[in-house]
């Protein structure tokens, strides 16, 4: 069982990079994507359907251009950290606060 479950965790992470190169796009060069940093991550705040990983590590390397939630401002890690709030309704109001936030130009 854990070679099976290893090997469907290291799918979904496959597959997730190729996402987040898909719908991030072309990012600055000094940024590489980590999909295992961002799968442990999300589980590290509760959030663990693939769908929501997927959604935090566009999020995350939206806004933050890592996947580590210590380099978000104070209130986007906030939104993170709401205790007993749904990780869809975490990732929703993640997206709110970057959309609402200025652009830096």
């Amino acid at each position: 069982m854990k070679v099976l479950r290893r090997a469907a965790r290291r799918e979904f992470e496959d597959r997730l990079l190729r996402h987040l190169r898909e719908v991030l796009g072309e990012l600055p060069p000094a940024t590489a994507i980590d999909a295992e940093g961002v799968m442990k991550s999300a589980e590290s705040l509760g959030i663990t359907s693939e769908r929501d990983i997927a959604r935090f590590g566009e999020l995350m390397y939206r806004y933050a251009r890592s996947h580590e939630p210590a380099v978000l401002p104070k209130q986007a890690r906030n939104i993170l950290l709401a205790y007993g709030v749904a990780p869809a309704v975490k990732l929703a109001r993640l997206a709110a606060w970057g959309a609402s936030e200025p652009k830096a130009g």
